[in-house]
Formats: structure tokens, C-alpha cells, sequence
């Protein structure tokens, strides 16, 4: 499982915002009580058993006093009830979370990462969604509609859908990221078809 934010609201697009929201969910304890600690966490969308997953990337402890300081850094410090708002733009830190009904852990989890970012001043409000709706609202719109999505998939020993995800326009790509130099990347790499070469 993974949580996708839209890269086009401001909030998002502020890497404190999004760090924050990482050290404020407790991973372990997820995976512990909607989990029955069958579980590993990742810290990317590449798969702890594939290769060309990179153990040496940035990593997001639970730590609520961090997270509270990357948003007091990103300017969300003053309070408006118990809810984090701008300084100067008065943007609220409320978001809708949509989950598809069909992954009941999804919704298990749904509702503890709820309470979770509440801690810090992040109000979310949880959409349960049959999957028909969960796919059109997050694959496929016209413009993305929402603001941050619970996600799942399934291991597959080929990892092509992963850099997929990120790259512009794919429907796959459900945060709307938009970098040309790595659509060039993820072009070239894709055409390249030995796998050692791929890796580098």
C-alpha cells in the first residue's frame, strides 16, 4: 500500500508538507494492527525483492515532532480550531483521503492514518469508493480530483508499471508529476533492452 498526494495543490507541491505527512504515520503500527505484522515497509514504489530497488534512499522515521516542525517550516503554523493553516495564504490542511472499498485493509488503515495526521493539525476526510469510482477519480480523469489516494498493487516480476507511474500524462500516474528530463530517462530506459544496463 501506498499513499499518492496530488502534486498540483499547494500544499503538495511543498516537499515539507509532503515529509511531514510521511514522519506523521506510523508504519509499523499499520502494519501491526491491520497487518497482524505481515508486512515490510517500503520507501519507494520499487519492492524490497526487485533489483532495482535502492536501499540507500531518504528515509521517513515515525517522529511527530518532526513532522510538526517541517510544517511550521513550510509556513502551516497557525492554528484555526485543530486544523494547521497558512500564515499568509490562510490555506487549511484539510484534504479528502479516497480509499477503494474493495481492499477492506485499506480501509482499516484509512481510518488510523486519519487519526494519525489529526495529531498534527492535518484533517482528512476518508471517501469510500467502489472501484470503478476509485479508478475513474484517480487513473483516468480529465484533471486529477482528488487530493491524496490510498493505493495498492500487486508485485509483478517485471518493473516497467513502476517508472510508468511517474511519468507525464500516463494514466498511470495518479500524482500528476511532470519532470521531462525523467520522461526522457524513462523513454530511453524502456527501449533499452539489457536488463544490466537498465539498472545503471
Amino acid at each position: 500500500m501506498c499513499i499518492r498526494d496530488r502534486l498540483q495543490d499547494k500544499a503538495f507541491a511543498n516537499l515539507d508538507v509532503r515529509k511531514a505527512i510521511y514522519h506523521a504515520i506510523d508504519r509499523d503500527y499499520l502494519i501491526d494492527m491491520v497487518q497482524h505484522g505481515y508486512g515490510a515497509k517500503i520507501d519507494s514504489l520499487a519492492l524490497l525483492e526487485l533489483d532495482i530497488h535502492n536501499p540507500d534512499l531518504p528515509q521517513y522515521p515515525y517522529n511527530v515532532t518532526l513532522a510538526e516542525q517541517l510544517l511550521d517550516d513550510a509556513g502551516y503554523n497557525v492554528w484555526v480550531g485543530d486544523v494547521r493553516s497558512h500564515s499568509v495564504t490562510g490555506e487549511e490542511l484539510r484534504f479528502e483521503l479516497i480509499v477503494n472499498e474493495s481492499r477492506p485493509a485499506h480501509l482499516d488503515m484509512g481510518t488510523l492514518i486519519v487519526d494519525m495526521l489529526k495529531e498534527v493539525g492535518i484533517e482528512l476526510t476518508m471517501v469510500a469508493l467502489d472501484k470503478a469510482s476509485w479508478d475513474a477519480r484517480a487513473y483516468y480523469p480529465e484533471e486529477l480530483t482528488y487530493d491524496i489516494a490510498l493505493a495498492g498493487s500487486n508485485p509483478d516480476p517485471s518493473s516497467d508499471w513502476i517508472w510508468k507511474l511517474c511519468k507525464s500524462g500516463s494514466g498511470s500516474n495518479m500524482a500528476g508529476y511532470n519532470n521531462p528530463y525523467y520522461d526522457t530517462l524513462y523513454t530511453e530506459m524502456v527501449a533499452e533492452r539489457d536488463h544490466e544496463a537498465r539498472l545503471d
